[in-house]
């Protein structure tokens, strides 16, 4: 049922002509684990992805946030409601 709400709000969205963003965190390559690299992103929720700034923490809002576990199949899954418009 949520999935249908948020595929209905989506399209009514389009209709209004209203621009989204998505964000997709992609995971650490081969190479980034073998160094030893961490991510610097943080999905905190479906919306909302964290870094540190300096001293700060920042805070980004974005439309649908993906973590570095989505696959591209589900990204697409997710938005395309919203890509496909006519």
């Amino acid at each position: 049922m949520l999935k249908f709400v948020v595929e209905l709000f989506l399209y009514t969205s389009d209709m209004k002509g209203k621009i989204r963003v998505f964000c997709r965190l992609r995971p650490l390559s081969e190479k980034e684990i073998a160094e030893k690299e961490r991510n610097v992103l943080t999905s905190l929720d479906e919306f909302t992805v964290e870094h540190q700034w300096r001293d700060e923490i920042k805070q980004h809002l974005y439309d649908r946030g993906f973590d570095g576990k989505t696959t591209q199949e589900d990204v697409f899954e997710d938005t395309k409601a919203s890509l496909i418009s006519f």
